[in-house]
């Protein structure tokens, strides 16, 4: 079982505004605004499939292609899918980005991982591991009404498109998001559910549950603490 993304699945300059993302789309590597995480997520489970293929292993490799991974965070240490939690609650955007990924919950992405290499039929398949996509402005009105003693500092606006390009310039941090701007990619994964009984948990819950560890293992500082 290999853990690519959906990153390698859903990046073409031809998408419409709102598009399908299936099992058997393909990320184009070549397109040149994709960051270098677009590019080898791509190319690496590219090389998997043609070893796999070239090796007669084809029906023996599964691939699970995780959405954003958010979700209960096991510790205070946060990698780059948490961080865009906790930034939000720490006050560090004045407005979000209009990008939309689909999500998936940590536990079920692991969920996933587990059926994969369990359930007959996984062999020779790409398990997308995500289902409901949420924008960022959406993910903060979430934390807003979830969390309301961080509602201050959780952006209500949205930055244009245009603005996001333009500060991309400087700021290679939303240079990784600028493919995503005016896109909607939702995810076909009633498949993976059949298939491996894995049934995805809401996406705001995973946005919820993901806040309230971080708070839980003081990664994010309360509002409240930090006026005494």
């Amino acid at each position: 079982v290999l853990t690519s993304s959906v990153a390698a699945m859903m990046y073409r300059a031809d998408r419409p505004r709102h598009f399908v993302v299936k099992e058997n789309d393909w990320t184009d590597a070549e397109w040149k605004p994709l960051s270098p995480y677009q590019v080898s997520k791509t190319r690496a489970e590219r090389a998997a499939w043609d070893w796999a293929e070239e090796h007669g292993w084809k029906e023996r490799l599964t691939v699970v292609n995780p959405g954003f991974v958010l979700g209960p965070a096991l510790d205070a240490k946060t990698g780059t899918s948490l961080d865009v939690i906790k930034l939000f609650l720490e006050g560090a955007y004045p407005a979000a980005p209009k990008v939309s990924f689909p999500i998936v919950d940590v536990r079920d992405c692991a969920a996933v991982h587990v059926k994969a290499m369990m359930v007959p039929g996984a062999g020779g398949r790409r398990l997308i591991a995500a289902d409901e996509t949420l924008s960022l402005p959406e993910m903060g009105a979430i934390l807003r009404a979830g969390f309301p003693e961080f509602a201050k500092k959780i952006p209500k606006g949205s930055l244009p498109d245009f603005f996001v390009r333009l500060l991309s310039l400087f700021d290679r941090s939303l240079k990784s998001v600028t493919p995503d701007l005016g896109v909607v990619p939702t995810v076909e994964s009633a498949y993976v559910t059949e298939l491996t009984g894995v049934s995805f948990r809401p996406a705001d819950e995973a946005v919820r549950e993901t806040a309230r560890t971080l708070i839980e293992y003081s990664a994010v500082r309360s509002p409240k603490r930090e006026r005494k």
